[in-house]
């Protein structure tokens, strides 16, 4: 499901179904800008790997120009275990991810964070 707010989260639109990959994930959505400065969306989630059912691997940042009705892959941005993924605007035609990157064999965890840029192309 998703919600929206048009005005800085003062009121809230009503709960209407999601296309996003891997509810589950916890995902994040932020609005951008393209390189012509045309507004994006922008989130992090699984690509579903063949095989892997909702495991969490192939962290991949897509895009949207419609709302979120249709979706781009725009980047891979880890192939291993991660969770919690946050996405931040940094500028037109960029943002920056930042998740939990997990290790099964040394079951560890550690935070990372990526900035990505030329999203859109230049």
């Amino acid at each position: 499901m998703m919600i929206s707010s048009k005005d800085g989260g003062d009121t809230w639109s009503e709960p209407t179904s999601s296309t996003m990959l891997d509810p589950k994930s916890r995902e994040a959505l932020v609005l951008g800008q393209d390189a012509s400065n045309q507004p994006v969306g922008h989130y992090a989630s699984s690509d579903l790997v063949p095989g892997k059912g909702t495991f969490r691997t192939h962290l991949t940042l897509f895009g949207s120009r419609d709302q979120g009705k249709t979706r781009k892959e725009l980047r891979r941005i880890h192939f291993g275990e991660w969770a919690y993924p946050t996405v931040v605007p940094l500028g037109p035609n960029c943002c920056g991810i930042g998740f939990r990157r997990d290790s099964t064999n040394s079951r560890s965890q550690q935070i990372r964070f990526v900035a990505a840029g030329e999203l859109w192309g230049k």
